[in-house]
């Protein structure tokens, strides 16, 4: 699996390389001469050095991507409980957020419902003085008639 960025997600643990015989030191025939031998000896110490040096390095590299991967898992653990933790705080916000909300609506519903009341209290005053000035009109019309025909008798 691969992180985004191309960075592989762990790191397979490597296999010691099978012997291909650049490392290791075949011992001469047994007719071999005395200093021949000696150095065989030799020769078989220095391949048993770099053969136990290549193996620490092995060893240490092997270690060191294990080490490399519990890391990147921790990594990723730690990653996961900050989007939790992100998550949680986006969500108490969120709910805090509609309650502000709420309570403004609730706050403005007040002020709207105590203006309506006005407006139609308003409304219906003007509605009685309209019909007042109706009566009114249809009074004065009525007295206009009166006192026209009075003054034509």
């Amino acid at each position: 699996m691969s992180h985004p960025g191309g960075i592989p997600a762990s790191i397979d643990l490597l296999e010691p390389p099978t012997g291909d015989g650049a490392t290791q030191f075949q011992q001469s025939a047994p007719t071999e001469s005395a200093a021949q031998s000696g150095l065989v000896q030799n020769s078989t110490k220095l391949g048993l050095t770099m053969q136990t040096t290549r193996e620490g390095i092995q060893e240490t590299a092997q270690q060191l991507i294990h080490d490399l991967n519990l890391k990147r898992k921790s990594d990723a653990a730690l990653i996961t409980d900050f989007k939790k933790d992100l998550e949680e705080k986006v969500t108490e916000t969120c709910k805090a957020v509609d309650l502000h909300m709420f309570q403004c609506y609730e706050r403005n519903g007040q002020i709207m419902q105590e203006k309506l009341q006005t407006l139609f209290a308003t409304l219906e005053r003007i509605h009685k003085i309209e019909q007042e000035m109706e009566q009114f009109k249809q009074a004065l019309g009525i007295f206009y008639k009166d006192i026209h025909c009075q003054s034509n008798k």
